[in-house]
């Protein structure tokens, strides 16, 4: 694992090599040294990886929120539902993102009405943006690329609905 300074703060990562199998114990190992770098009541956040794997969960492990990225999609609802059934058994408060929402207007829909069937709060709906890929081929987050683009707003304003959220314990 590694420790980088960032201009948002210090970041705690890994690498693995091609063919390589991740571990939650490499997922677990990433978190202490978090946590050691972290004050007291500071927030920590984890990418974990797709999925439901040893690796997700050892990336939940601990958590009191999960953001769940998803698409509309019919294996982006169907693995919506696994990873939601695994975030509920850590007792975790999910919040959910629609990423491409405007791919398939109709699965949409479907995403939509399921998210409401389950009480789950939709935190933001983000539609595809040719931006966003000009951004990652430069090796720059959206939002400092082009801080006036849909997607960085739609980023911004699902941060500040997730820290509402955080906020109401």
């Amino acid at each position: 694992y590694y420790k980088s300074d960032t201009i948002y703060g210090p970041m705690v990562h890994a690498e693995i090599g091609v063919a390589e199998g991740n571990s939650g114990k490499l997922v677990a190992a990433v978190k202490e040294v978090a946590r050691e770098l972290a004050h007291q009541g500071q927030l920590i956040l984890i990418d974990g990886p797709p999925g439901i794997a040893c690796p997700v969960i050892s990336s939940l492990s601990g958590a009191n929120y999960a953001l769940v990225v998803t698409e509309p999609t019919v294996s982006g609802i169907h693995d919506l539902e696994r990873v939601l059934v695994l975030i509920d058994q850590f007792n975790i408060k999910p919040m959910i993102c629609i990423n491409k929402s405007d791919i398939s207007l109709n699965q949409r829909d479907r995403l939509v009405e399921y998210c409401k069937d389950k009480n789950l709060e939709i935190v933001a709906e983000i539609n595809y943006d040719a931006t966003f890929v000009n951004a990652l081929n430069e090796g720059k987050p959206i939002v400092n690329y082009d801080s006036k683009s849909t997607t960085t707003r739609a980023i911004i304003n699902m941060w500040k609905r997730m820290q509402v959220i955080m906020n109401q314990k």
